[in-house]
C-alpha cells in the first residue's frame, strides 16, 4: 500500500556556536524525548525492512519563539545534509527548506513597542528527482548551525513523500 506520509523529527540548535545534530536515528518511543510531539521515526536509524519511502519534498518548520537576534543566525549560517546508505543525497543551506512557518504583519503591545514580525516564508524543497530510502537501509539527516542561539529553539524537519508498506 502507497500512503502520502511525513517523516519528522526535532533539531534543537543550541547556545553553541557550529553545534551538530544527527536527526531521525531514534524512534518514537525510543527514549523519553522521543515522543511522536518529537519525532515519527519507524525505526533506530532505518525504516521497518518492509518499508520504502521515497522523499518528494522536504520542510524545515521554525519554532514559534525566533528572536529577532536568531534571525540572522539561523537563517544564514545552517547547513542541513540528507545521507542515505552513507552517501550524501542532498548538502543545502537551511533557508532553502524553511516551509510554512513564517508569522507577518505586526504585533502591537503598546503604542510605543509595536514589532513586526519576520520569518522566511516557502513550501518547503521539492526534489526534481525523488530520493528513495529503501527498506532497512541506514539513513540520517545532518543539521549544523552557523553560529550560537540566543535563546533555546527548535525546528521540525520533514521528509514527505511515499510510504509503502505491505498491503
Amino acid at each position: 500500500m502507497d500512503l502520502h506520509y511525513c517523516l519528522y523529527d526535532t533539531w534543537e540548535p543550541g547556545t553553541a556556536a557550529h553545534a551538530e545534530a544527527t536527526l531521525f536515528q531514534v524512534a518514537e518511543g525510543g527514549d523519553s524525548t522521543h515522543t511522536e510531539q518529537y519525532t515519527n521515526m519507524r525505526g533506530a536509524g532505518s525504516l521497518p525492512n518492509a518499508e520504502r519511502f521515497l522523499v518528494k519534498r522536504v520542510h524545515l518548520i521554525q519554532d514559534e519563539n525566533v528572536t529577532d537576534a536568531d534571525f540572522d543566525t539561523y537563517l544564514y549560517g545552517a547547513i542541513v545534509e540528507m545521507r542515505v546508505k552513507d552517501k550524501t543525497m542532498f548538502k543545502v543551506p537551511a533557508q532553502m527548506l524553511f516551509s510554512h512557518s513564517a508569522k507577518s504583519g505586526h504585533f502591537a503591545q503598546a503604542t510605543a513597542a509595536d514589532a513586526e514580525f519576520i520569518g522566511p516564508m516557502g513550501d518547503g524543497w521539492a526534489l526534481e528527482i525523488p530520493i528513495e530510502i529503501p527498506p532497512g537501509a541506514p539513513f540520517k539527516v545532518r543539521c549544523k548551525q552557523g553560529g550560537a542561539f540566543a535563546t533555546t529553539i527548535s525546528f521540525k524537519v520533514v521528509l514527505e513523500g511515499i510510504l509503502s508498506t505491505p498491503d
